[in-house]
């Protein structure tokens, strides 16, 4: 199985960011801009790779906690967006599932939460182990792997970095490789980017399938829709079947990856080298 690299705090170097917008995108979840003080800083960031973003000590200067996130977009001008969630207290008692964030009370994204705009935060320098390189071809901790078809299996803010990487290729006119997304949720409301990811879908020509497993929800509305839990029977009807040409890519809560997607893969015959871990 290919995976991310531990955080290497040792090795980056730290740009102040201030926030220039903010906008709560559901009831959990909040998609926050940022300024870079060097504009040519987010263009850093590979589809792929993610950002270690930090609030500083206001009294002593110093860094405090860091936390990952991927941009889900980079704008011409240098500004990046990044989503994530915050939790209340009140649910840190539920216990971890397969469709989605496990709910839990974190002081980071809790201070993130109330940052206000105008506010600053450190980014990290870009790092990742999984970047995109040209039509159908990836590079995973150094190595250049291709691929024809491309399953993603995603839940929670586990959907970003996912994100990240079909807009690349969706956006490169000469890459002909076929995605499908499997992306696990509660509920419509809690599954995010989904507007985002429709519309991807209707402009891909067909390249680009995404199926949402709502556990508990039915909502038509969405384009391909199924229900109930994540399970080892949806994953081997929805993504590509094991081949040399296939990759598969996974990013969620850890009881999900660790727990379910990953057993159910190897029971699939899919091979490890094929399967990658955000």
């Amino acid at each position: 199985m290919l995976s991310a690299a531990a955080p290497e705090h040792a090795r980056d170097a730290w740009t102040r960011c201030a926030l220039l917008r903010r906008e709560r995108i559901s009831r959990t979840a909040h998609r926050f801009t940022f300024a870079p003080a060097d504009p040519r800083f987010a263009a850093q960031c590979l589809p792929g790779q993610h950002l270690q973003l930090s609030i500083s000590d206001a009294a002593t200067g110093a860094h405090g906690a860091a936390r990952s996130f991927t941009p889900v977009s980079i704008a011409p001008d240098g500004t990046f967006d990044v989503v994530f969630r915050v939790y209340s207290y009140s649910s840190s008692s539920s216990s971890s599932t397969s469709s989605g964030d496990v709910p839990h009370s974190s002081t980071f994204t809790e201070t993130l939460e109330a940052l206000p705009v105008g506010g600053f935060i450190e980014a990290s320098t870009p790092r990742g182990r999984l970047r995109y390189i040209a039509a159908g071809i990836y590079q995973i901790s150094g190595r250049a792997q291709r691929a024809t078809n491309i399953g993603f299996v995603a839940a929670g803010t586990g959907i970003t970095p996912v994100y990240a990487a079909l807009q690349a290729a969706l956006g490169n006119p000469a890459d002909a490789t076929r995605f499908t997304l499997v992306y696990a949720s509660r509920s419509r409301g809690e599954a995010l980017l989904s507007a985002e990811l429709e519309d991807a879908a209707e402009r891909a020509g067909g390249r680009l399938r995404v199926v949402h497993v709502l556990s508990r929800d039915q909502d038509a509305a969405m384009t391909t829709t199924v229900y109930g839990r994540l399970d080892e029977a949806k994953l081997s009807a929805y993504l590509p079947a094991p081949s040399v040409e296939t990759l598969l890519m996974v990013c969620g809560p850890p009881a999900m990856v660790h727990g379910l997607v990953l057993p159910a893969l190897k029971s699939l015959q899919h091979d490890d080298e094929q399967v990658f871990v955000f």
